[in-house]
């Protein structure tokens, strides 16, 4: 059962690759407090609680209002019914290098990203590259807090 969540877009996005998620799955099983839209990545220091997440991969599935985005670490749904009626925008296309802002949801035992901005980033020389160091220096901050 999904409880609808109240996001605060004050807070910043925090950048990650799909694999750092998996373990928040297992927190949404033993705790009720992920009810309140906050997640935590184990082991990442002070200030690891966050509401939304940004990656950054390679569309390999899509459909009329779900995405499948893999970042060479995992894949991950990505529900883009609100993003897509919003800006009233022609969906993603299997191949396509994009980047996603959304809220973090466990649903079925699965973690889904609901989009609250999508942004294609195809013909961007070396972003693929520039993410993985981006996202490594994130953690190497976040764990030295």
């Amino acid at each position: 059962m999904s409880k609808k969540v109240q996001h605060d877009y004050t807070l910043h996005a925090v950048k990650v690759f799909i694999s750092q998620l998996q373990p928040c799955l297992e927190q949404d099983r033993l705790a009720s407090w992920q009810s309140s839209g906050c997640w935590s990545l184990p082991h990442s220091g002070a200030g690891a609680a966050f509401q939304r997440v940004w990656i950054q991969g390679v569309v390999v599935a899509d459909g009329p209002d779900i995405a499948t985005i893999d970042d060479g670490t995992d894949c991950i749904d990505v529900s883009l019914r609100a993003w897509l009626k919003r800006e009233h925008n022609e969906g993603l296309k299997t191949g396509e290098y994009v980047l996603v802002i959304g809220g973090l949801i466990a649903k079925n035992d699965r973690l889904t990203i609901k989009a609250h901005k999508v942004v294609a980033l195809n013909g961007e020389v070396d972003r693929e590259a520039v993410w993985y160091l981006d996202v490594m220096c994130v953690n190497r901050l976040r764990t030295a807090i």
